[in-house]
């Protein structure tokens, strides 16, 4: 009597063993899709040394070692992209500044400090005269005479 109940034990075990087991393929198929159609886009974003740090420190297991995971994995993207846009900011900003005659004004006289700004000579046009090399010599000439 007890080896009847034994038998009929075991093969209750096998059948509910074979209605569950559908069950369990189905929920497994589902996290793997999720991790391949979610986790992996996320997690892969990120650089190899980044991906493997946060595998080891998360060790992502369940549903909420895989949510952990996501949540590191964009926290670390959002520090990219501020650092990345910092950058492209700073860039832009010096070539705009390197282009800016005002800027450039305001800092040469912060350089200069205390000095005057040096005169600007008006603008002139050339002699009417043709220039040769002889007038040049009679000017010069003149100029060292003590008169």
């Amino acid at each position: 009597m007890w080896r009847a109940l034994d038998v009929a034990r075991r093969q209750q075990a096998k059948s509910l063993q074979s209605q569950i087991e559908p069950i369990h393929t189905a929920v497994r198929d589902t996290s793997n899709s999720y991790d391949r159609l979610v986790v992996d886009r996320v997690v892969t974003a990120l650089p190899p040394e980044v991906q493997q740090r946060l595998y080891q420190e998360i060790q992502p297991v369940g549903i909420e070692g895989r949510s952990k995971m996501v949540a590191a994995a964009l926290d670390e993207i959002r520090r990219a992209a501020v650092a990345e846009g910092k950058a492209q900011g700073e860039k832009a900003a010096e070539q705009k500044l390197r282009k800016s005659s005002a800027f450039r004004k305001e800092l040469l006289a912060e350089l200069r400090g205390s000095e005057d700004e040096p005169e600007l000579m008006p603008p002139s046009g050339r002699s009417p005269q043709v220039a040769d090399m002889d007038d040049w010599i009679r000017v010069a000439a003149n100029a060292n005479r003590p008169y």
